[in-house]
């Protein structure tokens, strides 16, 4: 009995005496590593350390997420009080799009009392230094002369959308822009322009709502489809970094015909791209989906519709193939966002591809298309507020302040941002669905009439509005056909696998529709009859070949690279003749001048065009 005592007693002593080393040497790693951090980083980095080693203590996370939450909401409650006198002059909040559309003249004046009401709430432009920008009102006679020939320069090489004969809906469009052509939002100061993020968080809602997204949906402007499709990537890319550390080589899984921006993001973001067969009708193939998904797939793409053919992939299939997977769909619908809703709603048989399909997790949209918007937006949308959180990027480090940013971008323009309102204001659902309307019944008429054309027929039955030509008939090389088309004033793009014609449709193209599909007949006939022949210049036909039969496609990558570096350079004799592109009233009177001779080129173009009329 006193044995058992005796040894039971120098157990629990020698389990005292290990208890105390592991005590001291845990203080001592602990010390160690402290004084490491205090050498390297000083008290503040002790004190950052101690912190985040209390926050993986049991309920000490929820609590600090909590009073997160609590600051976050005050703050968003103190920035919408300092709004309210610039928007309350403005209507409320538009979260659907209109049915009918806003005239121009209610819409620019809406703009305009914002505008005011900001400048009175800053006490005039100039007196705001937080930020680099420029007032044109408040500027000198120079910078507004320099503010002029910038929206002349805009004007004269911006892109027409096409939505009427009259370019009533340009004009408006660049009025809006114009009238924020100063302005730029900061990503690291949200409340610095209110007028442009109530535009944008407005653009965001409409767009949602238009893709049947409910009230939890959120999203992002971007500069278009290259820096959504970026965005994406690195969403999915983080989320997964956070949710499945255990995955070191990500991958996502992709239609050969979905857009390259996803091959471009995958090199960015170290995101192993599995690109996937397409069937005969070129839609993705979901077996081969299925077959190539594997424990490192992040990520299913699919597009609405792919740009080369203009087909819509399987995505309710795909949809639910993601949900069992638990893998996010995201759906490139640059082409599509601002038609297909349209389409459906006049009763074209259009597949459900958007937020009704319960595993799509986010959407990429393009204003810039067939939302007849400028150059340069487009709409990124997630399902909720947890997935966008990891599009944004943030650092706390930085003397400046700390900086965050939503986008890739910095500032972004202000005027591109008003400009995407204002359209969808303006077209309403009433003016997107005729547009659309129009639109198709133009595709139907090219359709028809290429089907028409001996020897020609269509890569795949489109969807929508773009479609591709090729030929059937072995003696008519199409893309020889394509330079024929383009000596007479038509421009297409060339694609290859196989070789063909692209054609994007667009309300305007009503007026040329019988004009282009004649002179393709006759482009066909002499091609037929003549082969190269019938071309009187040397046209793109043997590069475009050269290209689709080119065995070692590193060669080709070669050839682009040199191609950008070689275009995008001014050479030596391209700057000795200099001085005799610059118009010889710019050097007289400088910027100032500039604007006066676009005025009187204006007015001789009017003179000439009245001389033909009579």
């Amino acid at each position: 009995m006193a044995r058992g005592s005796s040894g039971s007693g120098r157990s629990l002593e020698l389990a005292l005496r290990g208890a105390l080393f592991l005590e001291h040497a845990v203080f001592f790693v602990v010390a160690c590593r402290t004084l490491n951090i205090f050498r390297q980083k000083g008290f503040v980095g002790v004190y950052s350390a101690t912190f985040k080693a209390l926050r993986n203590l049991p309920g000490v996370e929820i609590l600090i997420q909590s009073l997160v939450r609590r600051e976050v909401e005050g703050a968003v409650r103190r920035l919408a009080k300092s709004e309210s006198q610039i928007t309350r002059e403005a209507h409320r909040p538009m979260l659907r799009l209109p049915l009918e559309g806003i005239s121009g003249e209610e819409i620019l004046q809406q703009l305009e009392a914002l505008k005011a009401a900001e400048r009175r709430s800053s006490k005039t432009g100039h007196k705001s230094l937080g930020y680099v920008h420029y007032d044109p009102e408040a500027g000198t006679q120079r910078l507004n002369a320099h503010c002029q020939v910038l929206l002349k320069a805009f004007r004269a090489l911006e892109e027409r959308s096409g939505v009427d004969v009259t370019g009533d809906h340009d004009r408006l469009v660049e009025m809006a822009f114009a009238a924020f052509l100063s302005e730029s939002t900061n990503p690291s100061n949200p409340a610095l322009v209110p007028v442009i993020r109530k535009c944008e968080n407005e653009v965001i809602a409409m767009t949602a709502s238009l893709l049947h997204g409910d009230e939890e949906v959120v999203g992002s402007l971007t500069s278009g489809t290259a820096e959504s499709i970026l965005l994406t990537v690195k969403t999915y890319r983080d989320l997964a970094r956070a949710a499945l550390p255990h995955i070191t080589d990500p991958e996502m899984i992709l239609p050969l015909t979905a857009h390259p921006a996803f091959i471009k993001a995958g090199h960015l973001f170290g995101v192993r791209v599995i690109t996937v067969a397409v069937g005969p009708d070129k839609r993705v193939s979901l077996e081969a989906v299925e077959a190539a998904v594997t424990s490192n797939t992040i990520l299913l793409v699919a597009s609405a519709p792919q740009a080369p053919h203009g087909v819509i992939d399987p995505i309710p299939c795909l949809a639910d193939m993601a949900r069992e997977l638990n893998v996010p769909l995201h759906i490139d619908a640059h082409l599509g966002g601002f038609m297909l809703p349209f389409l459906e709603k006049l009763g074209y048989d259009v597949p459900r591809w958007d937020f009704r399909c319960a595993g799509v997790m986010s959407i990429n949209v393009d204003m810039h298309r067939y939302g007849y918007c400028i150059k340069g937006t487009s709409v990124l949308l997630y399902r909720n507020t947890d997935l966008r959180a990891h599009q944004f990027f943030t650092y706390t480090e930085w003397p400046g302040g700390v900086f965050g940013s939503p986008s890739l971008t910095g500032s972004r323009p202000g005027g591109n941002i008003a400009a995407a309102w204002a359209s969808m204001m303006l077209l309403g659902e009433s003016g997107y669905l005729a547009l659309a309307k129009t639109t198709m019944d133009v595709t139907e008429r090219l359709k028809e009439g290429i089907r028409g054309v001996g020897g020609l027929g269509l890569v795949a039955e489109p969807d929508m509005t773009c479609l591709a030509i090729v030929s059937r008939d072995p003696k008519v090389c199409i893309l020889l056909v394509g330079d024929a088309m383009e000596e007479k004033g038509w421009w297409m793009e060339r694609q290859q696998a196989p070789a063909s014609l692209h054609l994007s449709v667009m309300p305007h193209h009503n007026e040329v529709c019988d004009s282009f599909l004649l002179d393709l007949k006759t482009s066909v006939e002499n091609v037929r009859r003549q082969g190269a022949a019938a071309l009187t210049t040397k046209g793109k036909a043997d590069i475009y070949g050269l290209v689709e039969s080119m065995p070692d496609r590193s060669l080709l990558a070669n050839f682009v690279v040199q191609l950008y570096n070689s275009t995008y350079r001014l050479s030596r004799e391209d700057g000795e003749n200099i001085v005799s592109m610059v118009s010889p009233s710019f050097e007289r009177g400088g910027l100032e001048a500039l604007g006066e001779e676009d005025d009187e080129e204006d007015d001789e173009e009017d003179v000439e065009e009245e001389g033909r009329e009579r």
